[in-house]
């Protein structure tokens, strides 16, 4: 009998910046209002993060964040929040984008803040979906540290975690969507591409980083729309932890809970998702016929 064919990864466009490769999938016109960027979270792939927004009527961007998928990981030292958000920036700068919509997931939060802080020429605006982005104690994660390890790392990755990793995925998928059901366009997601050894590293030392980056982001500017979907019942990221924390950084942020959602708000509410998107770009339309002091 003939063993059943592992999915493949969703292969889109392959950039050299600073002479590291990025992977992205794109759609839609170049030329269209302001080009989204979607950021995925941790432990994930571009293509899981662009599904909820295809066909959607503007210009997408959707990058394997550094060391996942395909594209190469950063220098260890710069595998944190503030070392992607130089990346992001560079890469914006590879794209010829002046101006752009963020749309980040979980942990990639993270680098969107703070390229806002730092860049608020570059951002128009910040659509974060369940975000992941008080400095928060570290948690055990024992099979991860397992697989990053000198000693039984290189073991590990190269004989169980393969055959495991479908496995494990899907009982981590059904873990971050928890109280909601998997959807079924995510059964056939590529989790053993997702889950290499480079992206294994990359997820560690993102998590290392990650305290230290995020203690630095002390405000955002006023003038930033940001807009933030969130599940109450979210056990990866509490939002009584983090929101709180976000909204004394930007008091203008714009809150929406979801009654019975868990931390992947995208998939289980797309169509809210999507309008939350379809807002923030008409504003930035607004905006610019009419100047910021037209908008409350």
């Amino acid at each position: 009998m003939a063993s059943a064919r592992k999915p493949s990864p969703k292969q889109g466009r392959r950039l050299r910046i600073d002479g590291r490769q990025v992977h992205l999938l794109e759609q839609g016109c170049i030329s269209h209002s302001v080009p989204i960027v979607l950021l995925h979270g941790c432990g994930s792939l571009a293509e899981e993060i662009e599904r909820p927004f295809l066909g959607i009527d503007a210009r997408l961007i959707a990058p394997d964040r550094p060391g996942y998928g395909f594209s190469d990981p950063l220098p260890q030292a710069e595998r944190g929040p503030g070392g992607q958000a130089r990346w992001l920036e560079a890469l914006l700068r590879c794209l010829r984008i002046d101006r752009t919509i963020l749309v980040a997931h979980s942990l990639a939060a993270g680098p969107a803040l703070i390229l806002a802080a730092s860049r608020p020429d570059l951002v128009e605006g910040l659509l974060l979906l369940a975000p992941f982005c008080r400095p928060t104690p570290h948690q055990a994660m024992p099979l991860l540290r397992a697989a990053v390890s000198p000693v039984i790392g290189p073991l590990l990755c190269r004989t169980l975690l393969p055959a495991l990793a479908t496995a494990i995925g899907r009982r981590s998928l059904r873990g971050v969507f928890h109280p909601n059901r998997v959807p079924a366009e995510l059964s056939a997601f590529p989790f053993d591409h997702a889950a290499k050894s480079s992206s294994l590293k990359a997820a560690a030392d993102e998590l290392r980083a990650f305290n230290a980056d995020m203690q630095a982001l002390k405000s955002l500017p006023s003038t930033t729309d940001v807009r933030i979907l969130h599940g109450k019942d979210d056990g990866t990221a509490d939002p009584r932890w983090h929101l709180g924390w976000l909204l004394g950084r930007h008091p203008k942020t714009c809150i929406s809970l979801l009654e019975g959602v868990g931390h992947m708000p995208h998939h289980v509410a797309p169509r809210l998702t999507r309008s939350s998107l379809k807002n923030l770009m008409s504003r930035h339309v607004h905006r610019k016929l009419f100047g910021a002091a037209s908008i409350a």
